[in-house]
């Protein structure tokens, strides 16, 4: 078993609905899609978001194109025409979920997009 980050498997895209955002995920291969279904559960990803997310975080498999995709309620502080957040529309909620850590089997293929915050001085 590793610890990877979520962007060592995947990448992908965010938006808005009013104060609802929508994070999609698209694995880069099965093996990845795996790990994403089994590490990245409903209330992981809530935990991970932390205060961001004062609603509710439900989870939707799209298997014919190796994505999950996360309907996030009350995630925007009110939506774009009333919070003073600096992503009132979630442009980059996918990049928060990227970045998080999570455990994959030996052999997963990773493809790593950058350094960790600990390889950097």
């Amino acid at each position: 078993m590793a610890n990877i980050r979520v962007a060592d498997i995947a990448h992908g895209r965010s938006g808005d609905k009013g104060d609802v955002c929508n994070v999609g995920l698209v694995a880069y291969d099965d093996a990845g899609y795996a790990t994403l279904r089994s590490e990245l559960t409903e209330e992981r990803v809530k935990e991970h978001f932390g205060s961001l997310v004062r609603g509710t975080v439900t989870r939707y498999e799209l298997p014919g194109i190796k994505a999950l995709n996360f309907v996030l309620t009350g995630a925007l502080d009110g939506g774009g025409t009333r919070s003073l957040r600096s992503d009132h529309l979630g442009k980059v909620m996918y990049a928060w979920l990227l970045r998080m850590e999570i455990t994959a089997a030996d052999g997963v293929p990773t493809y790593p997009t950058g350094p960790r915050p600990e390889e950097v001085a």
